[in-house]
């Protein structure tokens, strides 16, 4: 009877426990993210004692799926009815461990949306444990160089790591496969493409390997497992094939061919690789099919073991396919003998080879005599080539080889006929509608004769003549990207008369000087020869308020008196105090520069320990300088007063050496703690368009232009760190920073640790920038002789000193932009890059050309896109020829984080908004004006409304022009977009100020300054600094 009722207490106590413990699971799984993983495992009795409430296996009724397994799926963000659809068993099991799976994967640095898309497309993963998932990881370790790869790997393809559970196999054919000599680049595309070669046991691969190496055997071959290795290598799916296809295959190749044994060997482990897994059937179907087709054409037998031999791949194409592939070559008039010697033209779909061959027709081009290694290229490659090809000889019409049809010079832009001139009419033209606008009278009242500039010089053409040859060769260099041919003359004054500045600024204060004052200070006798005014408004006034260079402005009417008193609007000057440029020089700094009392604490301490020549990559003495060395801001504007009890101790000699640390009030963690690399100033700099370092033309001015058509980037022209260190006011000019520069750095150029890395400290601290480049790809002679610029891509010993000393003071990023290489035909920056990830950069820039090939070629973004990769996960921004949006979107096809706008930029700097908008801009004349009004606005702010500053306005601005005037107007195109390497034809423009904008003659392009600036100085004279090869 107690027996009884026992029984019976257990059966209700059993019964309220079945309903409660599922509500209690319910809340726990609802707040499981939020436990610990101790707890979560403690906790693990709870779900047992459900577990146990059901039956002994582990899934529930027929057609009944788990409601908590749902709830807790829905809560991780998996994507339920995807994983229904994939594996809808795992939803009916009760015994799970999702949670387990998102806290491992999210350890290793997988997202949770990462592991919700995991489940989603394999739930089964779910059902591993939290040891099994260890274990296996531990082993793709084994493969992969980090858990970030294995992770990108899982998002991919989540069945490679989840689709076996035994561990145990997987390792044993881990060492299997790797004692066949497959290294782990295979062992990676074997568990990437083909993972079910992992699932399969060891003998089973064991007998297909065997196979292999008695194919071997069997044909005389030396290294079975050699062959074995190779035949893997190139088939990765062979291991989970059958052996009798495979050896079927075989057979019917070595009876069908009838090669030699050394010849059948080769094909096999060659691209014959591909086919030994195909359908016994298809395979014998397709070489039949194969063969009447070449039959029905002309081919021969041998024709088709050519074929086959060379392109293995023929047998894989369905016989339709392969049929209309080869009737359209053959259509246009190829003939067998060509497809056998090429047949990778076969790769290409059938819709694209009748393009390729279209395209090629239009231009005339004649398989016969030129073969069709045309077709094998790439589509860019293909419609470059088109493009060239239109500038062909026309025979019919006796057209020269250098003239199109149309009678454009090769190399030059298409334009739409109607608007093709020749030089001479187009500068009649420009000449009179020049005299219109300005009027004869005008030169002659003043007494000036106007002189032809001209255009730049010529090239000369080369001849057969060997002494031309010679001279050609003496003269190599002349017209490598530098007009290197223009005077050098010292910078002009253009105000013979200047007034002290003391009466500019109207002082109290007579003037320090006195009598001995270079200065005039007769303000009467000033504006008497002072030249006139060019207009009424003043921008500097209409903008700040005051102008502050009072009389001596070119504008001055606008706000001075009678009495030359100059005058202020309070309103605006108050609104406008604050300064829109930051990064000035501070003469209190430059006095301390130049007597060589700036202290560089920091950088002394880094150079201690390079100057013992120990190594740079676990240095102890370097880490513990890191540590202990102050860079305040402060240390370099007041004398020491109180020193840190931080120590830099000689590891080798044994001896503490006490680092007087210079510090003004109370000593904080960041005076005595050096910044960790996660500490610094983070910048994002992907998916940005970045403007240029543009040594003449990318001062302030332009890159404000820029701004405004959406650059995102903007970096300062390039600085030499020796003058910066001298106090040199016109080198510390190029790092002055206007307020709209958001994302603004500075590119310093050097060739020794000491002298950039005091440098850097220096700027760090006493600028504002986001992050310092390091220019090492700059070409010109001067830099690269002494080990700059380019050079130092050839000195890493000391580029990896510089890079790590610079890191070790700043607290902004460290970049660095090189090129391919040193040498044309020798690209260098893919063993570089590794090494600069180790050194600890930030961003690289990748110009794609190298020092020696300048602009003579194409920029190469093949080789751009191979150093992406390598790159990883340090963001590299591509740079080359990009002058359109459609060429910065091929551009990012590549696998480049951003691209850089150089040459783009001066020639349209609207190019920033094109390709943000993704459009074409048929920009007028008149906007193009606004621009160039908006620079010169921009000028006189940065360099002065006065005379001097007028004209040193109107030198940058033709600087800029030499550039500009190679925009061709989108209106205008035959073919849109306009490449960078093609040079604008003469054409006439839509209206007289086009015609004008697009003239390569320098007096042309003072005309235009004229508009803006008004009339040159009688001894004014310019020649640009630039001339590309590509220009006349």
């Amino acid at each position: 009877m107690a027996l009884n009722r026992f029984c019976l207490l257990t059966a209700h106590a059993r019964t309220q426990l079945n309903m409660a413990l599922p509500r209690i699971w319910t809340s726990m799984n609802l707040q499981r993210i939020f436990i610990q993983p101790p707890l979560l495992a403690s906790l693990q009795w709870v779900r047992t004692l459900v577990s146990s409430t059901h039956s002994s296996n582990d899934v529930s009724g027929k057609g009944t799926e788990n409601e908590l397994l749902l709830d807790n799926l829905k809560i991780l963000g998996v994507d339920v009815k995807k994983a229904r659809k994939r594996q809808p068993g795992v939803l009916r099991k009760n015994i799970t461990n999702e949670h387990g799976l998102v806290h491992f994967l999210q350890t290793k640095g997988a997202s949770r949306e990462v592991v919700a898309s995991i489940i989603s497309r394999f739930p089964r993963s779910i059902t591993r444990s939290g040891e099994h998932l260890e274990e296996r990881w531990q082993l793709w370790r084994s493969v992969f160089q980090s858990d970030n790869e294995i992770v990108s790997i899982l998002n991919r393809s989540p069945e490679s790591f989840f689709r076996s559970s035994d561990n145990d196999n997987l390792e044993k054919n881990i060492v299997f496969l790797t004692s066949l000599g497959l290294n782990s680049k295979d062992l990676h595309r074997l568990l990437t493409t083909a993972p079910r070669t992992f699932s399969n046991s060891v003998e089973l691969n064991r007998q297909m390997v065997d196979l292999l190496q008695d194919v071997c055997a069997s044909l005389g071959g030396m290294e079975p497992s050699q062959f074995a290795k190779a035949v893997i290598s190139k088939n990765l799916y062979i291991l989970i094939r059958s052996t009798k296809r495979v050896k079927a295959n075989v057979e019917f190749l070595q009876s069908s061919l009838r090669l030699k044994n050394s010849e059948l060997l080769g094909l096999l482990q060659g691209n014959g690789a591909e086919i030994l897994d195909i359908s016994h059937e298809i395979l014998k179907r397709n070489f039949r099919m194969l063969q009447e087709k070449l039959d029905s054409v002309g081919g021969t037998k041998k024709d088709v073991i050519k074929l086959i031999v060379n392109y293995a791949s023929i047998l894989f194409v369905s016989p339709g396919l392969m049929s209309d592939k080869l009737d359209c070559l053959l259509q246009a008039g190829i003939t067998v003998k060509q497809i056998t010697e090429k047949p990778r033209v076969l790769d290409f779909s059938h819709e694209n080879l009748k393009w390729r061959l279209d395209e090629l027709r239009k231009v005339g081009y004649e398989f016969d005599q030129n073969g069709i290694a045309i077709l094998d290229r790439s589509e860019d490659c293909h419609k470059l080539f088109c493009d060239f090809s239109r500038g062909a000889m026309d025979t019919s019409t006796g057209t020269p080889e250098t003239t199109s049809t149309n009678g454009i010079e090769k190399g030059c832009a298409a334009i739409k006929t109607q608007y093709l001139t020749t030089k001479e009419k187009f500068h009649a033209h420009v000449d009179s509608g020049w005299k219109g606008v300005k009027g004869k009278e005008d030169n002659e009242a003043t007494g000036q004769v106007e002189e032809k500039t001209g255009e730049p010089e010529e090239k000369k053409i080369k001849l057969d003549n060997g002494a031309q040859q010679e001279e050609d060769k003496h003269n190599k260099k002349k017209f490598r990207g530098q007009n290197k041919s223009r005077p050098h003359k010292k910078p002009q004054s253009y105000d013979d008369r200047r007034l002290c500045p003391s009466i500019i600024q109207e002082r109290e204060a007579k003037c320090f000087y006195g009598d001995k004052c270079k200065f005039f200070h007769n303000i009467a006798d000033y504006m008497a020869s002072k030249p006139a005014d060019l207009g009424e408004k003043c921008y500097l006034y209409d903008t700040f308020g005051k102008c502050q260079y009072g009389v001596t402005c070119r504008f001055a009417k606008a706000h001075t008196g009678p009495d030359f008193k100059n005058h202020v609007n309070e309103e605006v000057f108050r609104a406008c105090k604050e300064k829109t440029v930051k990064n000035s020089l501070d003469k209190d700094l430059q006095w301390r520069l130049r007597k060589r009392q700036v202290p560089f604490n920091a950088s002394e301490a880094y150079l201690k320990t390079i100057i013992k020549g120990k190594p740079q990559g676990n240095n102890k003495s370097t880490d513990a300088a890191e540590k202990d060395s102050c860079r305040t801001a402060d240390a370099q504007d007041q004398p020491a007063e109180v020193d840190s009890a931080a120590n830099v101790k000689d590891t080798e000699g044994g001896q503490g050496q006490e680092l007087a640390v210079k510090s003004v009030g109370a000593l904080t963690d960041v005076d005595l703690v050096k910044l960790r690399p996660c500490e610094k100033k983070q910048v994002d700099f992907r998916d940005k368009l970045y403007l240029a370092p543009l040594t003449t033309c990318g001062n302030l001015p332009f890159r404000r232009v820029c701004k405004r058509f959406g650059a995102d980037i903007t970096c300062g022209e390039m600085a030499m760190c020796t003058n910066l260190l001298q106090g040199q006011s016109s080198e510390w000019a190029l790092l002055k920073r206007h307020e709209s520069e958001d994302l603004f750095g500075v590119q310093l150029e050097g060739c020794f640790p000491d002298t950039m890395t005091r440098c850097a400290e220096l700027l760090n601290n006493n600028i504002d920038v986001d992050f310092v480049d390091i220019n090492s790809g700059c070409p010109i002679d001067l830099v690269f002789k002494k080990g700059g610029g380019c050079g130092l891509m050839m000195r890493t010993n000391k580029f990896e000193q510089i890079i790590r000393g610079m890191n070790s003071v700043l607290d902004v990023p460290l970049t660095v932009k090189i090129r391919t290489g040193v040498q044309e035909k020798t690209n260098t920056a893919h063993k570089l890059i590794p090494e600069l990830k180790k050194w600890g950069v930030s961003l690289i820039t990748l110009h794609g050309r190298s020092r020696e090939q300048r602009y003579t070629k194409l920029a190469d973004w093949d080789y751009i896109d191979t150093c992406s990769k390598l790159a990883s996960p340090i963001p590299l921004f591509g740079n080359g020829d990009i002058l359109s949006w459609e060429d910065a979107m091929k551009a990012r096809e590549t696998g480049v984080s951003g691209i850089m706008v150089a040459r783009g930029a001066l020639i349209k700097p609207w190019i920033f908004t094109e390709i943000k908008e993704k459009r074409h801009w048929d920009i007028s004349s008149s906007e193009r004006l606004d621009i160039l009004r908006d620079f010169t606005n921009f000028g006189m702010e940065h360099w002065g409304s006065d005379t001097q500053g007028l004209e040193k306005t109107r030198t940058f601005l033709l600087e800029w022009l030499s550039f500009m005037c190679r925009y061709i107007p989108v209106g205008l195109l035959e073919r849109v977009p306009q490449k960078i390497n093609e040079r604008p034809p003469y054409y006439m423009g839509r209206d007289y100020l086009e015609c004008l904008m697009a003239s390569q003659y320098v007096d042309d392009w003072v005309k235009i300054s004229e508009m803006l600036l008004g009339p040159v100085p009688k001894n004014f004279s310019f020649l640009p600094k630039h001339k590309a090869n590509a220009y006349k």
